[in-house]
């Protein structure tokens, strides 16, 4: 564990990324317009995003909470997302990340699966029902 925030290089561009503007010879994605330097604050705008998207109640911390809960819902092992997240202890990273139904229901479903097995494998050799 790092201990830090991961530094993510996406393996290839997204359509999003080669959409925006760049100004010739500068190297940030997201000047300011009056700078030209990233801007020193995000607020203003992070709320002109929200308000553009209709999502006037999400703050970028959320963001963090959603990356966690989708990696994990895909399956992503805890500690990768951990890792990615910077987080030192595993405790702060389950508190991000949030499982969905179908994730709970996808786990219960093989654990289930696992008995079946362990029940027809011993069934077979005791002559128990299995039906």
């Amino acid at each position: 564990m790092r201990g830090g925030p991961a530094s993510v290089t996406p393996r290839r561009r997204t359509r999003s990324l080669k959409a925006i503007k760049r100004t010739k010879g500068n190297p940030y994605i997201f000047p300011s317009p009056e700078t030209g330097r990233p801007p020193s604050s995000l607020y203003g705008p992070w709320h002109r995003i929200r308000k553009r998207a209709g999502l006037p109640d999400v703050r970028l911390h959320d963001l963090r909470h959603s990356f966690a809960s989708f990696l994990v819902n895909t399956g992503v092992s805890i500690y990768v997302v951990q890792d990615l997240l910077g987080h030192t202890q595993l405790r702060t990273t389950q508190r991000y990340a949030h499982l969905s139904d179908g994730t709970r229901r996808d786990a219960a479903e093989k654990a289930a699966a696992v008995v079946e097995r362990a029940y027809l494998s011993v069934a077979e050799d005791v002559c128990l029902p299995t039906s």
